[in-house]
């Protein structure tokens, strides 16, 4: 290898080349050529010598030699073989480079080698035709022997697994393509010795298909009705829930405000009581009750015996609304008063006994409507409900002057107004069973008495539900006494003025105890 002049190593005396040769180093790290380094150590030997000889004398008047190094005068020369490593950096540097250069060929020659390897393993691996070469043949040659035995239908559906599984890899080979070039022409003899029975087995094979399908997707709709019943299911049972939250907070509600109310009612009621107002309908209240025991005595006039026992109701109705107003906080004395004083007015010039159970029944309705204003801050419809009723009474009396006809007019409408009130107030399926009992028993009726007489024994029993609620045995007394009265007596007259003093005695206890 060739050495630049920069890097040769040249004998420091004479300038020989010993680069690639035997050479030393002085102290200083010069290098030296063989002679040199021997030419070097006779002369340092031969100074000493001539330095021990001669006299004292004159080397006593010479001045001493320069001290040497000691370290340096006893290092040994050195010799180096030609290519040895030195200190020199030069020559490292060159090493290092040898030394990448020999790293980067064997990487190449390594890369190479797996480029060839990769490049041979893809080149020389085998095709998918000939890796499956002996499978073409063997179902090709199925096929051919079934067609040669006559079983045509069989060797159709052998070609066309075979080209099925061919499918569309690359043919190059010219045997497998001839051989499929053959199958393909069997496959078209077969299909056509067979066509019937091969369209046949297709037009089943379809047909599964679309059962197949229609049941998939039968069973799909079944699932996603299921699904559909099941979400809706669950939204009705969540609005059901909430829907029954609802409910529950507005019952809580409704009790928290009825215990409020009943707190400020019985309070109102204790202090009412107890007041000189309370005890002076109580007087006009037994009064009635007592007169009315009074006028009957004797009285051999069912007529004029009922239109008692009405004038002493509708008296009585008109204290216990007074009495209910001041307990709930609803003045209605003069719109009461005004009502029976306009009834009174009307009764006075009046000396029929029918005429007059119409006009007392009139009234009684009529008060029945200022009972609807005092117990309107509980149901608001109270009041919708008694106008509804009263325009349909003035409807139906339009061109009808029949007494009896107008008292089953009106004591209806009160039954009516009475099943709203009693409803209100927590006793509604009591009340609808006695309506319907006596809507059974009027349907078909055309005797205005009867009619009546069942109004009138409504009206008796829906009050009966209010004395009830407090006092269970009266009420209870008080149906006895008006059913015993009527056993055994088909007058419609009588048994109508057996309730009417029912509902006169309700009243008594109610305004009595309000």
């Amino acid at each position: 290898m060739p050495v630049s002049s920069a890097n040769r190593k040249m004998c420091v005396k004479c300038r020989a080349d010993v680069t690639f040769a035997r050479r030393s180093q002085d102290s200083k790290g010069r290098y030296l050529c063989l002679n040199c380094a021997k030419a070097s150590e006779t002369s340092i030997g031969a100074a000493s010598i001539s330095k021990g000889g001669g006299s004292s004398a004159s080397a006593d008047n010479r001045p001493p030699p320069p001290q040497r190094n000691p370290v340096a005068a006893a290092q040994p020369v050195t010799l180096q073989k030609a290519g040895a490593q030195s200190n020199d950096p030069r020559g490292t540097r060159r090493r290092s480079a040898r030394q990448k250069k020999i790293i980067f060929w064997i990487i190449g020659v390594g890369v190479a080698l797996v480029a060839v390897v990769s490049a041979s393993f893809f080149l020389l691996r085998p095709t998918w035709e000939e890796q499956n070469r002996a499978q073409i043949i063997t179902m090709k040659t199925d096929a051919d022997g079934l067609l040669q035995n006559g079983h045509a239908d069989a060797a159709y559906a052998r070609y066309k697994a075979l080209f099925a599984f061919v499918g569309d890899h690359e043919i190059h080979g010219d045997f497998i393509k001839t051989e499929l070039a053959i199958a393909k022409s069997g496959m078209e003899n077969a299909y056509a010795k067979a066509a019937p029975l091969i369209e046949k087995e297709e037009e089943e094979a379809r047909a599964r298909a679309a059962e197949q399908q229609r049941i998939a997707d039968e069973r799909h709709a079944a699932e996603l009705a299921q699904q559909q019943q099941e979400e809706a299911a669950r939204q009705q049972q969540a609005a059901e829930q909430a829907r029954e939250e609802a409910q529950a907070q507005e019952q809580d509600r409704v009790a928290r405000e009825a215990a409020a109310q009943h707190a400020i009612r019985e309070t109102a009621r204790a202090l009412f009581l107890k007041s000189d107002e309370f005890a002076d309908w109580k007087r006009k209240a037994d009064s009635a009750v007592t007169d009315l025991s009074t006028d009957l005595i004797g009285e051999d006039s069912a007529y004029r015996g009922l239109s008692a026992e009405a004038a002493a109701s509708r008296n009585l109705l008109g204290l216990y609304i007074k009495a209910e107003g001041h307990l709930l906080g609803k003045d209605v004395d003069a719109s009461v008063d005004r009502i029976l004083s306009d009834a009174d007015t009307k009764l006075i010039a009046e000396d029929l006994a029918i005429a007059a159970i119409y006009e007392n029944d009139k009234t009684f309705f009529q008060l029945l409507g200022r009972w609807c204003v005092v117990l309107d801050g509980r149901n608001a419809a109270l009041e919708q409900t008694f106008d509804g009723l009263d325009r349909a009474a003035l409807m139906q009396g339009i061109g009808d002057d029949s007494a009896p006809r107008a008292m089953d007019r009106y004591s209806e409408a009160s039954m009516r107004v009475l099943q709203a009130i009693v409803s209100a107030q927590g006793l509604g399926a009591k009340a609808n069973t006695i309506i319907s009992d006596v809507q059974m028993q009027n349907a078909g009726d055309d005797s205005a008495w009867r009619v009546a007489m069942r109004n009138e024994e409504a009206n008796m029993r829906l009050l009966l539900l209010l004395v009830a609620q407090e006092d269970p045995a009266t009420a209870s007394k008080i149906g006895a006494d008006a059913t015993t009265a009527t056993i055994g007596d088909d007058s419609a007259l009588r048994a109508q003025q057996a309730y009417l003093q029912g509902k006169v005695d309700a009243l008594h206890w109610l305004v009595c105890h309000p």
